[in-house]
């Protein structure tokens, strides 16, 4: 049995080699079979990895094109901004619901209004009156009628009443054809109505002014005659002659009267400044000296201040002129405040010398104050109405400006402002 088992043992390991060997040519095949496998997906890979590179380096080009779009589109977005910025009228943009969704810096100044508080606001919410409300952004989003520097007037929040030049264009898109908002520009008028009325004012001052010489000249002939003979005649009375007082009026009368005789002539007369470099400490204590020397007794009621900034502060005036002008606002000051007070006066340099003299007297009613400047309008009771007039002509000699502000029963400034 021997033989029997070891061929029985034979075959069985026979049967294995032969069956590990079908095994090992599966196992083999399969192994080729992977690696084509791998192969193809290499292929696939470079060929993903090539077409990946390629989508990639279009997409950082499409990218730097985007991004150069947006630099452009920042660019035009912040020109529009800085060209609506610098323009000095208000400019208002109305979509088609009549509500502002734009405005510039001008606007918000225009109307006192924050752009906080403008946007999403209609047109009728921005004032208090509106004098012609027809002319308005909702009237060319209902009808389509536009406006061209149509005149009007607004009564903004505040209470101030400006003069006002509307324009109104209506906005469409890229068609030409769907309207989508109205753009509404407005104008300040003020400073235009102000050149018009001095203007105006110049003009008729100049006539009154040659009228106003001819006559002083006429004037002062006679009083010269009037004041000689009154002296004549005080120093031919005795002392405690009854008539003594009576010719003490005529001549006090014909002092008075050559006084404003000698104001209208300096108002008519013709200016003709000699410039030159002034030292305003120095300056301006002297002019408070001798203007304190000329009250005489009534000195001691008024304190005069004087602060300047920077404190050796030069500018380039008139010094006569100069000094004539502040002469007569001290004398103004001091008239508004007949039981004595105190006044402050400043000088500040910079692009404009800026001289202002503060008192805390009586003050002037706001519907007075452009007309203090007109010859012989006084609400002094012994004014000749010359003074401040002389003041405007000679700063407007100087190419300067006057700006006045009074409060009744605080007090008034007058800012003297002098170009370069």
């Amino acid at each position: 049995n021997i033989p029997d088992y070891f061929s029985n043992v034979y075959d069985m390991k026979k049967t294995e080699i032969i069956s590990g060997e079908e095994r090992l040519g599966d196992v083999s095949e399969a192994f080729e079979t992977f690696s084509k496998t791998v192969e193809r997906l290499e292929g696939s890979y470079s060929e993903l990895e090539s077409q990946f590179d390629q989508l990639n380096s279009q997409l950082e080009e499409t990218n730097l094109k985007l991004r150069e779009a947006l630099d452009e589109k920042e660019k035009a977005r912040s020109f529009l901004n800085n060209i609506l910025s610098s323009v000095s009228s208000g400019i208002l943009v109305f979509n088609c619901d009549g509500r502002i969704s734009h405005c510039n810096n001008a606007a918000e100044k225009l109307l006192e209004i924050s752009a906080d508080e403008l946007l999403g606001k209609s047109g009728e919410d921005l004032v208090i009156s509106d004098t012609r409300p027809e002319i308005s952004a909702k009237h060319t989003l209902d009808t389509g009628e536009e406006f061209n520097s149509e005149e009007k007037s607004l009564v903004v929040k505040s209470g101030k009443e400006i003069p006002v030049a509307v324009s109104t264009s209506l906005m469409k898109d890229k068609s030409g054809e769907v309207v989508i908002g109205v753009v509404e520009v407005v104008h300040d008028l003020t400073k235009i109505r102000s050149l018009e009325d001095e203007v105006s004012r110049v003009k008729a001052l100049a006539a009154l002014g040659e009228i106003a010489a001819t006559v002083a000249h006429e004037v002062r002939n006679p009083l010269g005659g009037i004041a000689g003979f009154a002296s004549l005649l005080k120093r031919d009375l005795s002392e405690d002659h009854p008539c003594q007082r009576l010719v003490d009026k005529i001549i006090t009368g014909v002092e008075n009267l050559n006084g404003s005789v000698t104001g209208l002539l300096m108002y008519a007369r013709e200016i003709n400044l000699s410039l030159c470099d002034v030292q305003l400490e120095n300056f301006l204590a002297d002019i408070v000296t001798y203007f304190t020397a000329d009250i005489n007794h009534d000195s001691d009621k008024y304190k005069i201040n004087i602060t300047l900034s920077p404190e050796d502060l030069q500018w380039r005036l008139d010094p006569e002129q100069f000094r004539q002008a502040m002469v007569n606002l001290l004398h103004n000051s001091i008239q508004a405040m007949p039981d004595g007070g105190e006044i402050d006066i400043s000088a500040t340099g910079g692009k404009m010398l800026t001289v202002e003299i503060s008192d805390n007297g009586e003050g002037i009613e706001q519907k007075l104050i452009r007309r203090i400047f007109t010859p012989f309008f006084t609400t002094k009771r012994r004014g000749t109405g010359l003074g401040l007039a002389i003041v405007k002509k000679i700063v407007s000699a100087h190419r300067g400006e006057i700006e006045v502000e009074s409060t009744l029963g605080k007090g008034t400034s007058f800012k003297l402002l002098f170009p370069r």
